[in-house]
């Protein structure tokens, strides 16, 4: 369950960052009124094939997740994992430069 949910997290990110830049340009094309309007109706049905076969593709729907537990609740933004996960990588060694403080 926690690897799907990591999978699904990932594809997301994959899908937001390949087509939004797409989705954008051709959602200026739509709204431009000096542009020829075979042009706007065309860019109008990609962007309708884009909503359409990709749904949550927009930034809200990505949910930032711990590397090896999957855990989405207070994340480390440097290292990408959990506040418990952390905690026993430093405890074990694992990560240099950190020391207990009041753990």
């Amino acid at each position: 369950m926690v690897r799907f949910k990591i999978f699904k997290d990932f594809k997301i990110r994959f899908y937001y960052y390949s087509y939004e830049p797409l989705k954008l340009i051709n959602k200026f094309f739509v709204k431009s009124y000096f542009i020829d309007p075979e042009i706007r109706i065309k860019s109008r049905t990609k962007v309708n094939i884009f909503n359409f076969k990709i749904k949550n593709i927009s930034n809200s729907f990505i949910i930032n997740r711990c590397l090896i537990t999957g855990r989405s609740k207070i994340l480390n933004k440097y290292f990408r994992i959990s506040r418990t996960e952390f905690r026993r990588l430093v405890k074990l060694g694992y990560i240099k430069g950190y020391k207990r403080s009041s753990w």
